[in-house]
């Protein structure tokens, strides 16, 4: 795992100013770093490279990597797991390493983007093409890895990142912040793609490449699951379609077991988690490591659960208990490693459990994406509900406007909801943590943005599946598969998702929801994989998220905190909210008068980043 920036254009930035903002993403790739510049179209650019050595660590896997008489050159982040195959395909060439990044350098000169197709693996990579006169950036087919670019105001200039932060270091002066994102962020606590916090600031949608040349600069996706035709891999029963994901998930763990270090796996003991590790340790030939955290405060733990899968499973199990003050250490440096207003409170037991696993291993397999491609989320069965109550005549008119006057945050959720009648609208409603006309009252620069959910809705497809489709590609790319990358790389840890292989990812949507969904079970299929290895009784519970008891925080360890940074000194600083009612939601959560935490957190995060990335 690496980090990248590159710039290209009419003023290039001092050396001295890009090597700082190199620097800034160190803890993407402290083993190494690389610069070198090269010639496009008139203009002068320059390439930086953190590295992480995860294939080949030796000085020849060194990067920025050139090929072709030093006139073909190539950045990379990521992982390409099934790079030996394609290398063995690639006949005549004469390689210097073992990494997979030579390899990509050879298939693009062989086969130009097209090569984009084959790839199994996550990624960001820039590739500079002197003779053909041409750049091309590209992102993995479901977004695992970032990157953010902007394309300046000639639309002829370039510049990109791993992170944020390095772009807004070399930036800075031209950025201003996007009202519009801000208002995205406080209904979805991220700021989804392709917008960022910043106006002119992209992230580059998964499944894309960005191609500059001679014509300009274009957009171009290479992957996307639109394309993939759920009959295309019928299954003629059930049993037929789980042998066929045994088998992938078979593959994809073999493939991300591949490494020259150490290697583990996150265990939190939910379906997920339980199933990567269960399947990584029959593929392993020695015991692999696991990492579990903690808590004691009842509600907010399963260590206890990961533990007796670790110990069926025979893993060599590392666990820590978090006190809230190890907790609230973390808190100070989130917004450093997530670069954009990011509000999601489980980055925090995600950072610790990332800094647990960083002192045995480099790199950690994660259980992530087994929700939103089989069904998993509780809201998938609550969203069948609210249509159904629907139906009846007057709920919506009745029932709604008296739910939303009740205190606590649940069921002023479930008046919200029934207010909205299209589904887009519910999704929004569902996803967002302000109830219908407070976020009018608080933010300043209100607009009603339009709901950019609306894109995934597909009428062919049942609500549930809709459902699904949409976290795929909004929440779990902009939340869940943030969260982890910069949680992980925060600590120069590797993560890698088996479950998002993207031939796993095309096999559930050609899954009919009725395999998805059995005997009143959502993960069907997942479970009865786990079964075959890990007693059910083990792992069949009530699921509990990955969460922190951030209402207690709030009103007991954090309160002093919050109240200094969300005083009227510190918001005036740019006058987005109403301070009235900023101040009525803190006294009515500390009077039990509304469950306004998530809220509160969400405000606590941005005014966080705010200070240190545009105050400072």
């Amino acid at each position: 795992m690496c980090g990248i920036l590159g710039f290209w254009g009419s003023s290039l930035p001092p050396s001295l100013q890009f090597e700082k903002a190199l620097d800034l993403i160190s803890h993407r790739g402290p083993d190494d770093s690389g610069v070198r510049g090269f010639e496009l179209l008139g203009k002068q650019g320059i390439l930086g490279h953190r590295r992480l050595s995860i294939q080949d660590t030796s000085s020849a896997g060194k990067q920025p990597m050139s090929c072709s008489e030093n006139k073909v050159h190539i950045i990379f982040n990521g992982e390409v797991y099934n790079f030996k195959e394609l290398k063995s395909e690639l006949t005549g060439a004469q390689f210097r390493s073992g990494s997979d990044t030579e390899v990509l350098l050879e298939l693009y000169k062989r086969e130009g983007t097209a090569f984009l197709e084959k790839l199994n693996g996550m990624f960001a990579f820039c590739i500079v093409d002197e003779r053909e006169q041409r750049i091309l950036l590209a992102r993995d087919r479901v977004g695992i890895k970032p990157l953010y670019f902007s394309r300046l105001p000639d639309n002829n200039s370039v510049v990109f990142s791993s992170e944020l932060k390095s772009i807004h270091s070399l930036l800075r002066d031209r950025l201003k912040i996007d009202l519009e994102a801000l208002e995205m962020y406080l209904q979805f606590q991220y700021v989804p793609a392709p917008r960022s916090i910043f106006q002119g600031v992209e992230k580059l949608f998964p499944g894309h490449c960005l191609i500059l040349d001679e014509k300009g600069s274009r957009i171009q996706k290479y992957w996307g699951l639109d394309s993939v035709n759920p009959n295309g891999n019928r299954f003629s029963t059930y049993e037929e379609s789980l042998e066929r994901l045994d088998s992938l998930l078979k593959s994809s763990i073999s493939y991300r077991m591949i490494a020259d270090v150490e290697l583990g796996t996150f265990l939190s003991g939910g379906i997920d988690s339980s199933l990567v590790s269960a399947y990584a340790a029959a593929h392993s030939s020695n015991r692999i490591k696991t990492f579990s955290i903690g808590f004691e405060v009842p509600g907010f733990n399963e260590a206890e659960f990961a533990r007796d899968i670790a110990q069926h499973l025979g893993t060599d199990h590392h666990e820590l208990y978090v006190t809230p003050k190890e907790a609230l250490e973390i808190i100070p440096d989130l917004n450093y490693f997530y670069d954009e207003p990011y509000a999601d409170s489980s980055a925090i037991p995600t950072r610790i459990v990332s800094k647990l696993a960083r002192q045995s291993v480099t790199v950690a397999l994660s259980g992530d994406g087994g929700d939103e491609l089989f069904c998993g989320y509780n809201r998938y069965e609550w969203m069948q509900f609210f249509v159904g109550l629907q139906r009846i005549p007057g709920t919506s008119s009745l029932l709604s406007p008296l739910l939303r006057k009740f205190p606590q945050r649940l069921v002023k959720k479930v008046g919200a909801l029934l207010s909205w009648k299209e589904p887009w609208d519910q999704y929004r409603s569902l996803a967002n943590i302000w109830h219908k006309g407070e976020l009018e009252k608080l933010y300043k620069a209100y607009n009603n943005c339009p709901n950019p959910t609306l894109s995934y809705f597909r009428p062919e497809k049942s609500l549930t599946e809709n459902l699904m489709y949409t976290d795929i590609h909004f929440y779990m790319v902009d939340d869940i598969l943030t969260k982890v990358d910069r949680a992980s790389m925060s600590v120069s840890l590797e993560s890698r998702v088996p479950l998002l292989d993207h031939r796993i990812v095309e096999l559930s949507q050609c899954m009919p929801l009725s395999y998805k969904v059995r005997d009143g079970k959502m993960k069907a299929p997942l479970r009865d994989l786990l079964a075959r290895k890990v007693p059910r009784e083990m792992f069949e519970r009530s699921k509990s998220g990955f969460s922190i008891p951030l209402k207690e925080w709030l009103t007991k360890d954090l309160n002093d905190w919050m109240h200094d940074l969300l005083s009227e000194s510190q918001l005036s600083h740019h006058g987005y909210f109403h301070q009235d009612k900023v101040n009525l939601m803190m006294r009515d959560l500390e009077v039990g008068a509304g469950d306004y935490y998530y809220q509160l957190w969400t405000l606590l995060m941005f005014q966080d980043w705010y200070n240190r990335m545009v105050r400072d």
